[in-house]
């Protein structure tokens, strides 16, 4: 029989996690990543963290940071521990009782955050963080976007402690997940452009599991790459190739070699950019066979076009100028001057039939193998910002006077950029791949991810809804970026 004494210990196990059958959330579209609605403490406080399957830290902006002047108030709301009757600091194992703190070191900056206890709950599911919440009191990212946090959807388990100097202590430090705190078995996330995408808990699928190649993130063996059918060169040892899904990258990035490659095949198997890189080529012949009188119009426009030439080929304008007109353009730097002029050809075109399909060829660690395509209205986007432009009026209507003026200016990017990690051949699939299609998680041993190729449809009142019309609406048009794209995964922590 249980007596008085037990009972305090009973319903602390009882309250460290909740489980539900399943659940989902909306997943907030924002622009360079998607958000999900966390709640913290007792009583509750609300925040949109990052949903990144990249990671697997929860953090959340403390209002400490934004006092201090290191956060910003763009970044959005933050969390008051003395708000809330559960939350506790913890502190430090070294006898001196200083609180707690990890450096985190992301692509995109570092964040320094306290370690914490309280609850968190998504959706229906609950979570005692325990020695397992981190408060963002410090950071130094580089995005001016809304940030009030991130959950962390990689493997769980695999937080390693490294000390200041760089090494790995003997022994771990392990911060549980959400994952493993609130007992999730598998999820799903999923994409819409222009709408609200979902993150679903312990939903069942049928899709096919490929086998974790790692049990430090959701990683699979990259065996190559085509566009349109056409393979591209991945080099010699594709075994050594691996992907990455990572939902809190706004990117896809892989080794520059590799990338050039898909950028020179997306303009091959393009017809609208094949012809423009004919015609860019006749008008570089041309322009480097005229003879332009000293400082004028004609010699400055071919400077101009020299130097940009010549900064996308990583050479020198008095090179190219030498040549004398025998050298052959990239496709790569016709597709970029096509993505900076689409609003010249944009307007009614199909996206989807106008440009070409990548395809991933994925692997898991079992051998069991999944190609998973990229459609163009996932991988190219519309990019606006604020642009000063000086333009002219009247003073009483008579006298002309120029003021200057922001003005919206647009242009398209692929959303396909190099990023290199030493003595790995490693590919980021950031939020392209999570258009089109629900990527599975399961937290199995081993772990696996599983693609299935259906609508993501729609979560309402926690419950998901396989809405088809969502993804017929946007399945063609160009996804909009307003703000600097968010960089990979963290590559290192640091605990003292």
């Amino acid at each position: 029989f249980l007596n008085a004494a037990m009972l305090p210990t009973l319903i602390a196990i009882l309250a460290s996690s909740s489980v539900a059958a399943k659940t989902c959330s909306p997943l907030k579209n924002r622009d360079i990543f998607s958000t999900v609605e966390v709640e913290v403490g007792t009583p509750s406080q609300r925040f949109e963290l990052v949903a990144d399957t990249g990671s697997n830290t929860l953090i959340v902006q403390s209002c400490v940071c934004q006092e201090l002047g290191s956060c910003p108030s763009s970044f959005g709301r933050c969390f008051r521990g003395n708000a809330t009757s559960t939350f506790s600091i913890a502190r430090s194992q070294n006898g001196d009782g200083d609180p707690h703190v990890w450096i985190l070191k992301y692509g995109s900056g570092d964040i320094e955050a306290l370690v914490t206890t309280d609850f968190v709950s998504v959706g229906s599911y609950t979570a005692r963080m325990n020695s397992s919440l981190l408060l963002m009191v410090s950071q130094s990212l580089n995005f001016d976007a809304s940030f009030e946090g991130i959950l962390g959807l990689g493997v769980p388990n695999v937080t390693a402690k490294i000390g200041p100097a760089g090494g790995t202590h003997r022994q771990p430090e392990v911060l549980t997940s959400f994952l493993d705190g609130a007992r999730v078995n598998h999820f799903s996330l999923c994409f819409n452009s222009g709408n609200d995408g979902v993150l679903a808990l312990d939903y069942e699928t049928a899709a096919k599991p490929l086998a974790s190649t790692s049990r430090e993130h959701w990683q699979l063996k990259l065996l190559g790459a085509s566009v349109a059918g056409h393979q591209i060169s991945m080099g010699q040892d594709t075994a050594k190739h691996s992907a990455i899904p990572d939902s809190g990258t706004t990117l896809i990035t892989g080794p520059q070699e590799q990338i050039a490659a898909l950028l020179e095949s997306i303009c091959e198997k393009w017809p609208r950019c094949k012809t423009a890189r004919e015609e860019l080529n006749i008008a570089m012949v041309q322009t480097l066979s005229k003879t332009a009188s000293k400082g004028g119009v004609a010699s400055r426009s071919k400077t101009r076009l020299l130097d940009a030439y010549a900064r996308w080929h990583e050479s020198s304008a008095g090179a190219f100028a030498q040549a004398n007109a025998s050298f052959t353009g990239s496709g790569a730097f016709a597709l970029q001057m096509l993505m900076e002029d689409c609003s010249s050809w944009k307007t009614g075109v199909h996206l989807n039939a106008e440009m070409p399909t990548i395809k991933l060829h994925l692997e898991g660690a079992d051998g069991t193998n999944q190609d998973v395509q990229l459609l163009p209205s996932s991988y190219v986007a519309e990019v606006t910002a604020n642009a000063m432009v000086w333009t002219q009026k009247y003073l009483l209507g008579i006298l002309p006077y120029w003021w200057p003026e922001l003005e919206e200016d647009s242009s398209c990017a692929t959303l396909l950029g190099s990023a290199e990690y030493v003595g790995h051949q490693v590919w980021i699939l950031g939020t392209p791949l999570f258009y089109n299609r629900r990527v599975h998680f399961d937290l199995g041993s081993p772990p696996s991810v599983g693609f299935s190729d259906e609508p993501c449809g729609s979560c309402v009142s926690g419950e998901y809804q396989n809405d088809i019309s969502l993804a017929q609406s946007h399945s063609a048009g160009m996804r909009q970026l307003r703000h600097p794209g968010r960089v990979p995964w963290p590559k290192t922590s640091e605990s003292y």
